[in-house]
């Protein structure tokens, strides 16, 4: 299993004690101490770095069930000795305050930070805490709209990864599908590489998506190069071919201006004429050679197949083989990135679930 996922939903250990740490450690007397009242009448005070949190602790304890443990008689959290005005405190000092604060304000339902719309790390944040508390649900209405408007806009691969994370921990199917489809798309393996994430197989199961398109888009472009190879048909393609020089030139030429020669051979758009045309098309649009294509995106890979163009004319006209098999390539390389839906949140917990060696 994955490490990053093992302290999960408030498990406890054999001497009794939450799985999620509390550091007893003094702030420094030289750091005054902000205290926010979430609750006028809060009976709780919780302490990250240089912030303090007024809190009711039966709002706590009815939304997460990881606070509820973590405050019960018995546990090292719950035996706080209160200060004197009576407030039992609680120490969170690996916990992020600016996402506590929208954390404690939304259990009491209160109104979010006016930049938290905005900030896509606050939310990832809040995200990670809500899971880690198991308090999710109260979250999940506004991260739904918020995923969503930026499933539209978002193409950068880090806050798409980020975004992907918190559709994981709020459950939300859809929009977990969404990104993570924008994400394989979009992303090049150098993007991947340089992502940090928490969960280490999502970045696997990333990869695995992305080498999977790449390989079925390269599978089309040698398809086609292939059905190129073996299409023998032969078409008159109103050029002639100079006798000396060898070089095309268009039909009504009465005399090559390089060599002064007057014969010509009648040209054809032949096979060997297709496939040469073709890998000139692929070599001018950076899809040649096809090994170069596993550094890239999906997405700038199809962008690359969309400017292969059929540059002669034979009397096949649209039913030539060469203009068939380019039009077919920009089609089903459309097929594959546009057509891709992403991955489905049940794929990351099953990778989750496995044990660690088989991840």
């Amino acid at each position: 299993m994955d490490q990053d996922w093992q302290m999960h939903n408030g498990e406890t250990d054999e001497e009794g004690s939450s799985s999620i740490e509390t550091s007893t450690k003094e702030m420094s007397q030289d750091e005054p101490m902000q205290i926010e009242k979430i609750d006028e009448e809060g009976d709780l005070l919780v302490k990250s770095g240089a912030s303090g949190f007024l809190v009711f602790s039966k709002i706590l304890t009815l939304a997460s069930p990881v606070f509820k443990a973590m405050l019960k008689p018995g546990f090292k959290e719950g035996n706080q000795v209160r200060s004197v005005d009576n407030l039992l405190e609680l120490l969170l000092p690996d916990d992020d305050p600016e996402a506590l604060r929208v954390l404690f304000r939304g259990l009491h339902f209160l109104s979010k930070p006016d930049h938290f719309d905005f900030d896509m790390d606050l939310q990832f944040r809040l995200s990670q805490l809500t899971d880690k508390y198991d308090c999710a649900a109260p979250f999940v209405g506004d991260m739904v709209l918020l995923l969503r408007s930026h499933i539209r806009f978002e193409r950068g691969v880090e806050a798409l990864g980020k975004l992907a994370l918190t559709a994981f921990f709020f459950n939300c199917d859809e929009e977990f599908r969404l990104l993570t489809a924008n994400l394989v798309v979009f992303a090049s393996i150098r993007n991947l590489e340089n992502l940090v994430l928490p969960i280490n197989c999502f970045k696997a199961l990333l990869h695995r998506a992305r080498t999977q398109m790449i390989s079925e888009l390269i599978e089309v472009v040698e398809g086609k190069f292939t059905t190129l190879r073996v299409n023998e048909s032969m078409y008159d393609d109103g050029e002639k071919i100079c006798a000396v020089c060898k070089r095309w030139k268009p039909a009504p030429t009465k005399k090559c201006h390089s060599d002064s020669s007057t014969e010509f051979y009648p040209s054809y758009c032949s096979r060997e004429k297709r496939v040469c045309q073709f890998l000139r098309q692929l070599d001018v649009a950076r899809i040649w050679p096809l090994s170069s294509l596993t550094e890239t995106s999906p997405k700038d890979i199809q962008l690359r197949i969309g400017l292969l163009v059929a540059n002669h004319s034979c009397v096949a006209n649209e039913y030539c083989p060469l203009k068939v098999e380019i039009v077919d390539t920009v089609m089903s390389s459309g097929r594959i990135v546009d057509g891709f839906n992403g991955i489905e949140l049940s794929s990351l917990k099953a990778e989750i679930a496995k044990p660690e060696k088989e991840v």
